[in-house]
């Protein structure tokens, strides 16, 4: 008997001694991943990538698939060890889950599921539905468990690990995979942050940068009292600022009731001259912005009238045009226009 108790005493232990390897185990691939996503803000595959690699490991699993949700839709974001077949469905793009498959139920209840035979119950659904396919005949899978991810009880996506053999999921293998898919969740909400994070930097920038400009060429107003080096500064800025790779200004002749061309930045004298040769005031795309006093943009100069300014800016490979009337109180005296070869 005294035998006895020592033999169950040694089953305990070593019992005991696998739990805590595993507790360690699983530990170091959470804290591994937490440290995936803290180095990588601005990068979801290699986290996700980390999250499989350590599931299909510790879980013992032949393959995972990490899923993104989309309304109904979903779409397989990262993969590790999947087998052939079954990656090219995949890789077919997103795709509406079958109701009785392990992402339809997930989809269905926002709760984990285990499927211990997969195609035990493939044969209830292809007597349902003769059309209905599953994992289990484009991989092998037989035994697999699927874990939603949750941001605030939304459905975002999905973690799946499968295996070949009739083999069930311990509870602290689907614990494990449930705590890889919170961490899934975080690191999209990072993702999010960060890259709103990063469009209000550019903003700032380009904030900072207007203010520059505009105090160089308030500098330039002050300095001067030239009229063409201050008229140079602005389009000059104005191209810089705006993206675009010209630009001219023309000042309205009242007398006349024509605008000259007065400053140009980014233009060839080839292209100058051409535009010069032209009488501007006949100009509908200037007209209508001076005479509207509000700016006027065309995303491809294709799509005006023919015009003979419409043509030397096609010659030269212009598309995009912004124009922007100079007012004085309630009299134009100008416009400034910048133009862009790329079209929109």
């Amino acid at each position: 008997m005294a035998q006895d108790s020592a033999s169950d005493l040694e089953c305990r232990l070593t019992q005991a001694q696998r739990e805590l390897t595993e507790a360690r185990e699983q530990l170091a691939a959470t804290s591994e991943v937490l440290r995936f996503i803290s180095s990588s803000p601005g990068e979801l595959e290699p986290v996700f990538q980390a999250m499989l690699e350590r599931a299909t490991r510790i879980c013992e699993a032949n393959f995972g698939v990490l899923f993104r949700f989309n309304d109904d839709f979903v779409e397989a974001t990262a993969m590790l060890g999947v087998p052939p077949a079954f990656a090219e469905f995949l890789q077919g793009g997103p795709f509406i889950p079958d109701p009785g498959s392990g992402l339809g139920r997930v989809a269905r209840t926002k709760q984990a599921v285990h499927i211990l035979d997969a195609r035990a119950e493939q044969e209830v659904w292809v007597e349902r539905d003769p059309y209905f396919v599953t994992a289990t005949e484009l991989s092998g899978t037989r035994t697999l468990v699927v874990v939603p991810m949750l941001n605030k009880h939304k459905l975002v996506g999905a973690i799946a690990i499968y295996r070949q053999e009739v083999r069930a999921f311990s509870e602290k293998q689907i614990e494990l995979v449930t705590n890889f898919a919170n961490q899934a969740v975080i690191a999209i909400e990072n993702m999010r942050l960060f890259n709103e994070v990063q469009a209000r930097t550019r903003e700032l920038a380009h904030s900072v940068e207007g203010l520059q400009a505009l105090g160089e060429v308030t500098q330039a107003v002050n300095s001067t009292l030239d009229l063409e080096t201050v008229l140079s500064t602005i389009v000059t800025k104005a191209v810089q600022l705006s993206g675009t790779e010209a630009g001219v200004i023309y000042v309205f002749d009242e007398r006349e009731q024509a605008f000259h061309l007065r400053a140009t930045y980014g233009l060839s004298e080839e292209f100058i001259a051409a535009i010069e040769n032209q009488y501007v005031g006949t100009s509908d795309a200037i007209r209508q912005a001076t005479q509207g006093r509000k700016p006027r943009q065309i995303a491809d100069v294709r799509d005006e009238p023919p015009s003979p300014v419409r043509e030397i800016a096609m010659r030269a490979g212009y598309r995009a045009r912004l124009i922007v009337p100079l007012i004085d109180t309630d009299k134009v005296i100008g416009a400034l226009v910048v133009r862009r070869k790329q079209p929109g």
